[in-house]
């Protein structure tokens, strides 16, 4: 059952034009051109974090979340651009949303800051056994 889930599809997206596909397969991003000949998706990242949450931003660029960052690439030439540099989970600090502009732009991303919040640890004692899962409570600032 493992193996048949690794190897599925996560994730795809057309592109605007509808002449390529935008696949994700195990964490890693594929692109597909659709042509008149079969061909195998080009592999654009190969990284031991998994990407996340990548769409289209036009033809030749793609927006991709990985390890809490927000990047471009454009895979004509494959240019990275990494675009946030504030997320640190360390700290509890993280980057999400990543909304363009209708022009393509500019975009607009949250950072939220959970550093302040509090552990709050509920033990749940049924028989011998003792579970406490920390959560984390309270406001988070977010810019």
């Amino acid at each position: 059952f493992a193996r048949e889930r690794e190897i599925q599809i996560g994730n795809y997206v057309w592109s605007p034009d509808s002449k390529k596909l935008l696949i994700s397969h195990r964490g890693d991003l594929y692109v597909l051109n659709i042509g008149a000949k079969p061909e195998k998706p080009r592999r654009l990242t190969q990284t031991q974090a998994g990407e996340a949450g990548a769409r289209w931003l036009d033809n030749a660029r793609i927006l991709f979340s990985q390890s809490g960052h927000l990047f471009v690439v454009n895979i004509e030439n494959f240019f990275l651009v990494q675009l946030s540099r504030e997320s640190n989970p360390q700290n509890f600090i993280s980057v999400s949303g990543g909304n363009l502009s209708p022009n393509n732009q500019y975009i607009a991303y949250t950072v939220s800051d959970a550093s302040k919040q509090k552990s709050i640890i509920v033990p749940t004692y049924i028989d011998e056994l003792v579970q406490a899962p920390a959560s984390r409570r309270g406001f988070t600032e977010q810019k």
